[in-house]
C-alpha cells in the first residue's frame, strides 16, 4: 500500500543530512510512495536551497514560514497539513524539525520517525539545541542513527533501545557515473590536463578540519608541483581559510569553488579525494568519491574506519595530521596502480553496501511497520 510521507527538515543550506533526505525521498518516490519534503522558512535564515534542489527530483514540497525557535502558528500549519493530506508518516530530521513533529502531533498522533545525522555541540548553543533534542527524541516511535558511533550517543542519552534502529546513508550510483574527461571544468578554473587535482567536499566549519587540508597541501607543494587543490563548498569560514592558503604560499594552487549543484561532475575531474573531518557521522561526501570511483584519504572518525574497512578501501590517517594526508597523497601520485586499485575495491563496496535504493527500502520496513 502507497504512503503518504512528510519528510521535515529545518536546513541552513545543502549538506550531508539534506543530501540524504532528498535521496531517500527520491528513493521512496521510485518504489510507489507519496513524498512531501517539508521546509521551514525560518525569518533570521530563509535558507530554500533544498526547495530548489527537490524541484529538480520532481519531488512535492511544502514551506513553513518560522518567525522564531518556537512559532505556535507554525506548529498548527504542520499539524493542518498532516490531517489535510492524510499523512501516514512523519520524518523529521535535526532538533527543530524533531521539536516542531513532536509539537504538530499531539492531537494527530501519526508514528513519528527521526534520523540523528550527528550532534556537533560545537558551542554552547548546540548543546544546548542537543541537550533538547534528546528529550524530544523520547517522544518518537522510531529513532534512526546513520552510523554505529550515533547510536551509542542515542544510547547514552536514555532513549529506548527498542526504538533505535541503524541505518547507513546511502548514493544514487547513476549519478556519480560521468563521461567525458572533464575538459571544460579544468578550463573553467585554468588546470590543465597535466595537473593532478586532489579535492575536498564539505561546509566550510571548524569540524570538517579545511585547516589541515590546506597545511597537508603545503607540503605535498614543497615536493610535488604538479597539483591544484580544490575545496568544494562554503560556509563560515571561507574568508578565514582563503587568508591561511594565502599565508601559506599556496593560495595560486587552491581552488575555492563555493557552493556547486554539480558535484558528479567535479568529483570526475578529481585524481583524488580527501576528507580531513574532525568528526562525522556517516558522510555522504566520502560514499559519493567511492561511487564516482576515486582514491580516498579520509579520518578515522565517525564511521569512517568501517565504511574503509580499516584501509582496506582506502587510506585512513588521524584526525589534525596534515603530514599523514600529505605523505598519503603522495603515496597515491607516485603510485598510480595501487590508487586504481583502491578506488575499485570502493567502487564495489558502496554498490553492494551503500546505495540509495537499499537505504530507501530499510526506511520503508519502519514505516511500514509503524503503520500496522
Amino acid at each position: 500500500m502507497a504512503l503518504q510521507i512528510l519528510q521535515l527538515i529545518s536546513s541552513a543550506g545543502f549538506f550531508g543530512a539534506e543530501n540524504v533526505l532528498l535521496e531517500l525521498s527520491a528513493e521512496l518516490k521510485r518504489l510507489g510512495h507519496s513524498v512531501t519534503i517539508g521546509i521551514f522558512k525560518n525569518l533570521h535564515s530563509p535558507n530554500l536551497e533544498l526547495l530548489e534542489k527537490a524541484k529538480e527530483y520532481s519531488l512535492n514540497t511544502q514551506v513553513f514560514e518560522c518567525n522564531g525557535r518556537f512559532d505556535l502558528k507554525t506548529v498548527s500549519m504542520i499539524s493542518s497539513y498532516v490531517r489535510e493530506n492524510s499523512v501516514d508518516i512523519i520524518h523529521s530530521h535535526g532538533y527543530k524539525s524533531n521539536i516542531y513533529a513532536v509539537l504538530s502531533n499531539i492531537k494527530n498522533k501519526k508514528p513519528l520517525v527521526s534520523t540523528c545525522h550527528n550532534w556537533i555541540n560545537s558551542n554552547a548553543r548546540m548543546g544546548f539545541y542537543t541537550f533538547l533534542d534528546k528529550l524530544f527524541l523520547k517522544r518518537f516511535d522510531a529513532v534512526i542513527s546513520v552510523s554505529t558511533p550515533v547510536k551509542e550517543l542515542l544510547l547514552k542519552s536514555g532513549i529506548n533501545k527498542k526504538k533505535i534502529s541503524l541505518i547507513e546513508n546511502g548514493v544514487n550510483l547513476e549519478r556519480f557515473q560521468v563521461n567525458g574527461n572533464g575538459e571544460n571544468l579544468r578550463k573553467e578554473f585554468g588546470i590543465d590536463m597535466t595537473h593532478k587535482i586532489i579535492g575536498s567536499v564539505g561546509r566550510l566549519t571548524e569540524e570538517k578540519g579545511h585547516t589541515y587540508f590546506l597545511k597537508a597541501a603545503k607540503k605535498i607543494l614543497d615536493l610535488n608541483n604538479n597539483c591544484f587543490f580544490m575545496i568544494i563548498g562554503d560556509g563560515e569560514l571561507r574568508k578565514k581559510l582563503e587568508d591561511e592558503a594565502k599565508d601559506l604560499g599556496i593560495n595560486k594552487r587552491i581552488i575555492f569553488t563555493g557552493k556547486r549543484t554539480d558535484i558528479p561532475e567535479l568529483l570526475s575531474v578529481m585524481d583524488i579525494f580527501v576528507l580531513p573531518s574532525l568528526t562525522e557521522g556517516q558522510p555522504m561526501a566520502l560514499l559519493e568519491a567511492m561511487a564516482a570511483k576515486k582514491p580516498v584519504i579520509a579520518t578515522t572518525v565517525g564511521d569512517i574506519p568501517k565504511i574503509l574497512k580499516n584501509g582496506e578501501l582506502g587510506i585512513l590517517a588521524p584526525p589534525c595530521n596534515p603530514a599523514v594526508i600529505a605523505e598519503k597523497t603522495l603515496f597515491y601520485l607516485k603510485d598510480a596502480d595501487n590508487a586504481k586499485k583502491y578506488a575499485s575495491a570502493a567502487y564495489s563496496e558502496v554498490t553492494e553496501k551503500y546505495s540509495s535504493g537499499r537505504m530507501a527500502k530499510e526506511y520503508l520496513a519502519i514505516y511500514n511497520f509503524l503503520k500496522i
